[in-house]
């Protein structure tokens, strides 16, 4: 770790040192960057980009027409990435660029492709810049201008009603609208009144009002941009549904205890308006944050214990103090808050953990609520941290209906679907993903385990070994390869792929003295022995009882799964299509434990 430090720090030394000398920014033709107010115009035109496009530009100009490689940029824009999400990242960011500046990779003006090498800047000549034009007042996105929504009554009452709310709505529950290029509206709300009451003075509609406001109130609609209309409907005061109309089929939102409702109401909309109509969502992160965010990165890959989280949510942390609204560091702080949950052991503490992740996400989805990422980020927040299936289902549908390519959110559908026990859509959902990412070694290792969970033990021994071919030292898939070849009844195969892999918690001498017992009794000791690794590092729960239950200690498995029910440990979800507990509870038994969030396996007993 040390090492790892002592060499972000050298290289940040070495940026600001080159900082001192370099321009502030570039002008190529009608385009003009902006280095310092990480700007981008074109003509008079601002051009909205979101941080990774923007990176990917500068370096296409700074290169002045030479190409950059892939590997240049890899080392350049996502260093401590693995190649396959380079890969992806690259991809998209590419795709992003070329939509924003009106290029076309069929027949590029700006940007050439060089196959199964990198890209180079084709368009005007690049020139850098000691001093960079004013961008023109004229061209920044336009503010939001207020205006009374459309209130609708029933019978002569309600319309006396809705012309004392229009007044009151003016002045309070407002709706701002954003015009397009052109100047008309392409937001408008319109409020009604399911029985007739007053809501002229609707909590709920101001509160949805502010949530727009805060998630649009940058937005620049372009022309195109089409118009969106919600329709709200409103019950004894509070907001209960609403429509949202305009670029796709109509869409209703159930807001009326929702967990998530004014995010969803406001995440639908951004999927309705084209790039340029929504905020950037990250921000510029400056140099101890920008470092801070790259070791919390670091800390997170394969992090288990709890130590090692709690000094990644120090550090992202630091970086939400210094960037309130930046969306990687949210997720990143969701995800390490709802690890914290279950390593912790105390539910109290778990419960005060899901609520600092969930408050984390609902700020990312008014950060950047056009991300198919943060909505996949609060469907598992719902499903894997809540117990909250109903409503993760609309934000994994919302997010797939944002970007349907997209393979992160193809392989979270996917264990959704799974653990919802919907075989056929899991399966589907991850073979799209691997299509799109076909050198995903992930992919092609949680693939194995979908055919492992669901009993196809000969296809997941095989799926599990493609990736080993890919990539030896991956974990998932060496794991994946011991367990099917133990399902399948090779326990000397099982026991010798384990000697062979030679996981840290395996020591030589364990393994030496397992070797003089046969087959089978040294791997159901080995995982044994590793059961008590795992509550050692992680606490008692799913993990641990999963191995004691490969191990045959049906006592230890059974008080492993008292304690997960009690921490509602996520892994539970899982436990109808986890072979090992189906064992040892019994298929209903299983199949209760994976919907239980209230201590339902107190009446679980094993069958037989």
């Amino acid at each position: 770790m040390n090492e790892q430090v002592l060499d972000s720090d050298l290289h940040l030394n070495s940026a600001e040192d080159t900082l001192r000398s370099a321009p502030r920014g570039w002008r190529a033709g009608d385009l003009v960057v902006d280095l310092e107010l990480r700007r981008v115009r074109i003509g008079a035109e601002r051009v909205v980009l979101q941080e990774t496009p923007f990176r990917l530009l500068c370096l296409l100009l700074e290169r002045g027409g030479r190409p950059v490689s892939r590997h240049e940029m890899h080392h350049a824009l996502w260093p401590r990435y693995d190649w396959d999400s380079f890969e992806r990242n690259l991809n998209t960011a590419v795709r992003k660029l070329r939509r924003a500046i009106g290029d076309d990779a069929r027949e590029p003006r700006c940007i050439e492709t060089l196959r199964a090498s990198g890209y180079r800047w084709i368009g005007a000549t690049p020139d850098a810049l000691r001093d960079v034009p004013w961008l023109d007042p004229r061209s920044e996105p336009s503010k939001p201008a207020l205006v009374a929504a459309t209130v609708v009554g029933r019978g002569a009452a309600g319309r006396w009603l809705a012309a004392a709310a229009a007044v009151a709505m003016l002045a309070g529950v407002a709706v701002a609208y954003w015009p397009n290029a052109a100047g008309k509206p392409w937001l408008t709300v319109e409020v009604a009144d399911a029985v007739g009451g007053s809501i002229a003075d609707s909590a709920s509609a101001r509160a949805l009002v502010q949530i727009l406001h805060n998630g649009l109130l940058d937005s620049a609609a372009r022309d195109g941009a089409g118009s969106v209309h919600v329709a709200l409907t409103i019950r004894g005061g509070d907001v209960v549904s609403a429509e949202v109309r305009g670029r796709a089929e109509p869409r209703r939102v159930t807001l009326g205890g929702a967990v998530y409702g004014g995010e969803r109401l406001l995440a639908e909309v951004a999927s309705r308006l084209p790039d340029a109509a929504l905020r950037r969502a990250d921000q510029t992160l400056a140099g101890p944050a920008e470092r801070a965010f790259t070791d919390a990165g670091s800390l997170m890959v394969g992090a288990s214990g709890t130590a090692v989280v709690e000094r990644a949510v120090g550090l992202l942390e630091t970086v939400l103090t210094a960037a309130p609204e930046h969306t990687g560091a949210l997720r990143s702080y969701a995800r390490a808050q709802r690890m914290l949950a279950v390593l912790h052991r105390d539910p109290a503490k778990a419960a005060e953990r899901r609520r600092v992740a969930h408050d984390a996400l609902r700020r990312a989805v008014i950060a950047d609520p056009g991300s198919a990422a943060v909505a996949i980020d609060v469907a598992g927040q719902l499903f894997w941290g809540e117990w909250n299936g109903p409503q993760a289902a609309e934000w994994f549908d919302l997010a797939r209906r944002m970007a349907p390519q997209d393979a992160d959110v193809l392989h979270a559908y996917a264990w959704f679907a799974l653990a919802d026990d919907r075989v056929d859509s899991a399966m589907q959902a991850m073979n799209q993903a691997l299509t799109i990412a076909p050198l995903s070694v992930e992919l092609h290792s949680d693939l194995g385990w979908f055919y492992f969970r669901t009993g196809r033990y000969d296809d997941s021994l095989r799926q599990c070994r493609i990736a080993l071919e890919m990539a030896a030292a991956e974990a998932s898939a060496q794991i994946c390869e011991e367990r099917s070849l133990a399902e399948l009844g090779r326990l000397p195969e099982a026991w010798a792929a384990l000697r062979r892999h030679a996981p840290q918690w395996l020591d030589a001498d364990t393994a030496r003295r397992l070797d003089a017992q046969e087959p089978a009794a040294a791997y159901a000791a080995a995982m044994h022995r590793y059961a008590a690794v795992v509550r050692a590092r992680e606490g008692a729960g799913y993990d641990s009882a999963c191995l004691e239950a490969i191990a045959g200690e049906r006592e230890a498995a059974t008080a492993d799964l008292a304690a997960a029910v009690a921490l509602r440990d996520p892994g539970l979800h899982l436990a109808r299509v986890t072979p090992e507990l189906v064992r040892l509870l019994g298929d209903s038994g299983a199949r209760r434990l994976a919907g239980d969030d209230n201590g339902l396996l107190a009446s679980t007993v094993p069958e037989g």
